[in-house]
Parts: structure tokens; C-alpha cells; sequence
């Protein structure tokens, strides 16, 4: 979002968050470290590495820090639980002529609770989220 078109300036550039990576490099590196980590775990318990059932087994209820650089749980299922950041293009506050993208609102799933998320607005009583496209 730095770049043309956009040209938005990065607010967490000054605290080190500015490398760039593409987004398929990191997913790819996830999926090997993950992968690598059942299997490490499987063969430290004498088990057979050719037990796709095991190495799956490792990888579920775990946590791994992202390549992106953020904390990720693998609940029981193996799926990833989402955890997300609204963001709005706002004023930078020491150059309010000046525009940047910043974080406005997180959405976490809470692994005790696999019900959609519910979220209070001001003046509104609470909103359930429903996706339109049936995800």
C-alpha cells in the first residue's frame, strides 16, 4: 500500500515492521515450518514419519508466530483461527495533509467459542456478523 497507486505511509515503519515480503513466500514458509515441526515431533516419539495421521496430529491445538509476524492457533480441526484488522485510510496525526492506513477495529475467534464473533457500536446494540458469500 506504500507504492503507486496508493502511496499510503506505513505508521509501523519507524518500529521495524517495514520489510517486505509476498504474501505466498510467507504462506509457503508457514506451511513448511509448521509441517516440519510435526514431523520433528513425530520422529522424537519413535513414530513412524510415513504416518500422515500423526504429523497432522502434531500440528493441531499448537501455536506458531507467522512469517507476517503474527501469533497463529491450530485448533482442533487443523484450521488456522482468524484473527483480524479493520483498517481506515486516516490523517496522519503529525501531518493531518498527509493520509496512512490504520487500524480501526480487531476481530479475534475465542477458541472457546466457534459461534461468530459479536461486536457493540456505539449507541447500537450488538451486531452479529454474517458473511455473504457462504465462507
Amino acid at each position: 500500500m506504500m507504492e503507486e497507486p496508493f502511496n499510503f505511509t506505513n505508521p509501523l515503519r519507524s518500529i521495524g515492521q517495514g520489510k517486505k515480503i509476498r504474501a505466498e513466500a510467507a504462506f509457503l514458509y508457514d506451511a513448511v515450518h509448521i509441517y516440519a515441526r510435526a514431523l520433528q515431533t513425530t520422529l522424537s516419539n519413535g513414530e513412524d514419519p510415513r504416518n500422515g495421521t500423526a504429523i497432522i496430529n502434531y500440528m493441531k491445538r499448537t501455536y506458531y508466530r507467522s512469517a507476517m509476524g503474527y501469533m497463529v492457533y491450530m485448533d482442533e480441526n487443523g484450521d488456522a483461527e482468524g484473527n483480524y484488522s479493520l483498517i481506515a485510510r486516516k490523517p496522519l496525526p503529525d501531518n493531518p495533509t498527509e493520509y496512512g492506513l490504520f487500524p480501526v477495529g480487531v476481530f479475534t475467534l475465542n477458541r472457546t467459542n466457534d459461534a461468530l464473533p459479536e461486536n457493540a457500536y456505539p449507541g447500537k446494540s450488538s451486531i452479529i456478523f454474517h458473511s455473504s458469500c457462504q465462507f
